[in-house]
This record gives C-alpha cells, structure tokens and sequence, in this order.
C-alpha cells in the first residue's frame, strides 16, 4: 500500500488524476501519512480538504501559494471540531473571513499545538478573533502570523488575551501595521504573561 510507504508528502498537484488518486489515499484507513503539504490548483482543494476530514493520520499539515477559496477554508475550519490528530497547520494567503471561521473553532479545539498563518491578509477583524480565541484554547503553543494587515486595535486585543493565557509559548507579529500603542500595550502585558517570549513578537 502507497500509503504505508509515505509518513511525509511534500508535492505540487495540478492534474485530476493526481488529485483523485490523492484523495483515495487520504480516506484509505491504512493510510500512514503524517506530514502532509503540498501546494494545489483551487479548482481541488475543496476535495482535498473533505479527504483530510476523513484522515486520522495526518498531524501536521501545509497548504501553500495558491489563493484560497473561502468556502475550501471555511470547511477546514469546520473540520477541526472533530479532527483529533492534527496537531499543526500552515496556511497562507486567507482572509478575515476565514481567519475568523478558524478563531472560532480554535476556542474548543484540544489538539492543536501550532498555527502558521503568515503572509496573509489578515487584518484586525481577523486577528481580533484569533486573540479572543486565546482566552479559552489551552493548547495552542505557537500562533505565527507574520506579514499580515494586523493593527493597534488587534495588537490590544492580543495583549488582553495573554494576561490570561499561559499556554502560548511563541506570538509572531512581525510585519505587521501595528503602531506605537499596540506595541506598547504587547510590551506591557508580558509582564503579567510567564509563557510568551518576547522574541519574535514585533
């Protein structure tokens, strides 16, 4: 079985074909995949994400380069509510929309340990949800959004976020659009928060 052989997938996937086969070896109960990124076409993502809800190997997964679709994002999300492997996720070039369909399942999910979210497009809406996500997650560990539309008004909402929470370790916010009153406010809640590093946070 292809599946047996294969802990790590790492691929570019254009042709139905390759998606197909693709799909039928994430469903595949035997199926040993366990860090899984690729880049694929838009026109497929939505059945590669149904297939990834039905996987229960997969712990790592990244989903590079090309522009999401809400819908494909919004079911990811919605998968999360019963995903009890995945222990991290990369995605890049979402929106608020999906960033807040994300933030809400993040509330309640349990196994989550690590979310890249760079390069996006993220703004405060978004990045105003992920904080408020943070009062209630007590798993997540990293939370990189680096390089994404983040202002004073999410920076604020982050710091309220961490004087409750203990369990991040590691916040990147570099690259964003946050100005002297959101760094200060960051800056001021690390001191009541025994877990973030300040590295990396601005």
């Amino acid at each position: 079985n292809r599946c047996d052989a294969m802990s790590t997938v790492y691929n570019q996937y254009t042709r139905n074909d390759e998606i197909c086969d693709l799909c039928k070896y994430l469903e595949d109960p035997d199926c040993r995949i366990q860090n899984f990124f690729l880049n694929v076409d838009p026109e497929y993502l939505s059945d590669v994400i149904a297939s990834i809800d039905k996987n229960n190997s997969i712990t790592s997964l990244g989903i590079y380069h090309y522009g999401f679709e809400n819908h494909a994002l919004l079911m990811l999300s919605s998968s999360l509510k019963t995903n009890y492997t995945l222990r991290e996720i990369v995605l890049n070039d979402i929106r608020d929309e999906a960033a807040v369909a994300l933030a809400t399942n993040l509330k309640t999910n349990i196994v989550l340990q690590s979310v890249y979210l760079g390069e996006s497009f993220i703004g405060n809406r978004g990045g105003i949800a992920l904080a408020e996500s943070l009062k209630t997650n007590n798993t997540l560990q990293e939370l990189d959004l680096r390089e994404n539309n983040i202002g004073d008004d999410g920076a604020i909402a982050f710091a309220e976020s961490l004087k409750t929470n203990n369990t991040l370790v590691c916040l990147c916010l570099t690259d964003n659009n946050i100005g002297y009153v959101g760094e200060i406010a960051l800056v001021k809640s690390l001191g009541s928060n025994i877990s973030v590093s300040s590295k990396n946070l601005l």
